[in-house]
């Protein structure tokens, strides 16, 4: 039985007919917020600086990869952390490739509905057996009912004729 090594890849792409590879791809984030009538307001942006900064994260990031292994890194959104952090070169290249084609996913109202549904999907044909057409038929049906649905709730013109079965 051999060692498995961990290793990263570039997350992959369309290519376009001048060679370039465009591998955009959506990410999640974490926010820290610090509310309006909060009573420590001064020492909640003191907290969040150093959070954020460098040496914590760096720290931080070290810390549980040593107590967890490798399967526990800490993928930093401080990028002078990350790059600081005691990982293989070629993997921190990688990180930072990828990073510049993040792409922030569109905030649609309702939008929050289509993973849950394409999840939903994709449980009923695998776990279900289902027909992965009618799936999906159904799916974009709840989605777009939904999204309507937000969209009359905020006062967006909707076209209901788009939102039919069939």
């Amino acid at each position: 039985m051999g060692t498995v090594v961990p290793c990263i890849d570039p997350q992959t792409g369309q290519k376009l007919p001048d060679g370039t590879i465009i591998r955009a791809s959506g990410g999640t984030g974490a926010s820290m917020v610090i509310f309006e009538q909060s009573k420590h307001k001064e020492e909640s942006w003191q907290f969040v600086k150093w959070w954020s900064s460098k040496d914590a994260q760096q720290r931080f990031g070290g810390e549980l990869e040593a107590l967890i292994g490798v399967e526990a890194r800490w993928n930093t959104a401080n990028l002078e952390a990350l790059q600081a952090l005691p990982w293989p070169k070629k993997d921190i290249a990688f990180i930072m490739e990828q990073w510049r084609w993040f792409r922030e996913p569109p905030v649609v109202l309702g939008g929050y509905f289509t993973g849950r549904h394409v999840l939903n999907a994709w449980n009923r044909v695998v776990l279900q057996g289902m027909n992965p057409r009618e799936a999906l038929e159904d799916a974009i049906y709840d989605i777009n009912k939904e999204l309507a649905k937000k969209q009359e709730e905020f006062g967006v013109k909707v076209d209901k004729s788009m939102y039919r079965r069939g």
